[in-house]
């Protein structure tokens, strides 16, 4: 029996004879096609980087075409608005109905969320059949914590826009907003806001298809040894922050600018710390702090980058604390008189600083042994949704995102088991060679995040994509690689 169209394949639901697409891209221009300045063609840019004494090539890809990405964007548009109505119907008709069916409501659609890729199947564009499962999984959380965990007076408080904005988007929570208030004495204006935050994401971007031409063919990554690989995997995951940054950043502040909502940055400088656990809880706050919101049900989730900045802080300032305590301990007396002031100071401190000897004590071991498995346990969730992803953009090889995850999760936890239980040692490692230790361990672990992508060429359809933007009397380009290093 054949599926009707709406469920075959990510297309619109309409038979080809009725599809909209052709007749819109007569009259839909390529974006470059009335540039105001000189657009270089391809072959140009080849050129430039060999006259600077790099080599370059040319790869196959899946030669996606204007209609293609078209039929399919709006196709995912439609998906969203469709499911967005049945959301927002289920939950108003169940709100108030008792906890055990609101536990079935709330995982049906959840399991529609990450069923919907499995559903519609997969497209002839690598990045839509990669942004529907990466969607589908944290909506599918987001879906849990409106359903689940956050009370039904707030849920039912939210205009038509918030809840489509915290079903797909980042909107800035309430507490922040008015905490942030408090501190500044004033109140941001959510549309201006998000029209400052557009530069950014442009230029952003702008660097991102920059570096396309630097992420290697799998015909090429397979010749190469360990050491240059590496190096092409640090411009990847740069690559990867960036991409995801400007994105975030466009669409989230396209729907501020146009609700009036206030949008949350996905990242927070995570290039910009000495730490591990750091790095990963300033990276794609998007996923993370929805991960965190339902693992640990909400609580402490929401953090600034000025608060994460202040925390890292303290905690650099009670581990030097710790070391100055138990150094001081380690010295004996100067002299007599030292003696005789030593009660009276101590009295004197006990007073200023009632609470001087719970500050100083070691951390509980049985708290940490549970925070640590907790957060590993949400790296392994992150490992798994990755693996869901490559299932559908790049299915290549399955496992190795999972024990890239793992590693980190370990590699957090043990850092920060050093940082609290033995910061004599913490301390005396300086910033700069914590820095190179992590990038150290990020450089021999990259390689497994990155492999599928590199075997299925995923990031070839971005340079295709890219590539729909020239004018559209030019021929369509194949990907281009430059070799850096030399072939």
């Amino acid at each position: 029996m054949r599926l009707p169209f709406w469920l075959e394949k990510p297309v619109l639901p309409f038979p080809p004879k009725y599809d909209p697409v052709p007749f819109l891209l007569r009259y839909i221009p390529s974006p470059l096609d009335y540039s105001p300045v000189p657009v270089p063609r391809p072959e140009e840019w080849m050129r430039f980087f060999r006259r600077c004494g790099f080599e370059t090539m040319q790869y196959s890809s899946s030669m996606l075409t204007s209609d293609m990405f078209l039929n399919e964007g709006l196709r995912l548009i439609l998906d969203l608005l469709v499911m967005t109505i049945i959301f927002y119907v289920v939950y108003h008709s169940t709100s108030r109905s008792s906890p055990t069916v609101r536990l079935i409501v709330s995982i049906c659609m959840a399991g529609l969320l990450i069923l919907w890729p499995v559903v519609v199947g997969t497209g002839k564009c690598a990045v839509f059949n990669f942004l529907r499962p990466a969607v589908g999984f944290r909506s599918g959380l987001l879906v849990w914590d409106i359903f689940q965990i956050r009370s039904v007076e707030e849920v039912e408080s939210w205009s038509w826009a918030m809840f489509i904005a915290h079903l797909w988007l980042f909107p800035t929570e309430p507490e922040q907003i008015e905490e942030r208030v408090r501190k500044t004495g004033r109140r941001r204006n959510p549309r201006i806001q998000s029209l400052m935050n557009f530069p950014l994401g442009l230029v952003q971007g702008a660097f991102g298809l920059l570096l396309l031409l630097f992420v290697p063919p799998k015909s090429a990554a397979m010749q190469m040894n360990f050491i240059p690989y590496s190096f092409y995997c640090i411009l990847m995951g740069m690559l990867v922050f960036l991409l995801l940054s400007s994105g975030g950043i466009v669409i989230f502040n396209s729907f501020g600018l146009i609700t009036g909502i206030e949008q949350e940055a996905m990242f927070q400088n995570p290039w910009f710390t000495t730490r591990l656990r750091h790095f990963w809880s300033r990276w794609n706050r998007a996923i993370a702090t929805v991960l965190h919101r339902v693992i640990f049900q909400g609580q402490g989730t929401y953090k600034t980058l000025e608060e994460r900045k202040i925390e890292e802080a303290r905690e650099q300032m009670q581990s030097h604390n710790t070391e100055g305590q138990s150094t001081a301990m380690n010295k004996a007396p100067s002299s007599s008189s030292l003696q005789h002031r030593k009660p009276a100071s101590l009295k004197e401190s006990s007073e200023k600083h009632p609470n001087s000897q719970s500050n100083s004590s070691k951390p509980d071991p049985n708290q940490f042994l549970k925070k640590s498995a907790l957060a590993v346990l949400t790296f392994l969730v992150s490992g798994l949704f990755h693996e869901y992803l490559i299932y559908f953009a790049t299915p290549h090889r399955f496992g190795r995102n999972t024990l890239f995850f793992l590693l980190n999760g370990i590699a957090a936890a043990l850092s920060s088991a050093v940082e609290q239980f033995c910061p004599n040692v913490h301390n005396r490692i300086p910033g700069w060679f914590r820095y190179i230790l992590m990038l150290a361990f990020y450089t021999c672990v990259s390689p497994l995040f990155f492999a599928p992508f590199i075997e299925g060429d995923f990031f070839s359809h971005f340079q295709d994509a890219a590539f729909l933007a020239l004018p559209s009397s030019w021929p369509k380009p194949r990907p281009m690689f430059v070799f850096l290093l030399g072939r």
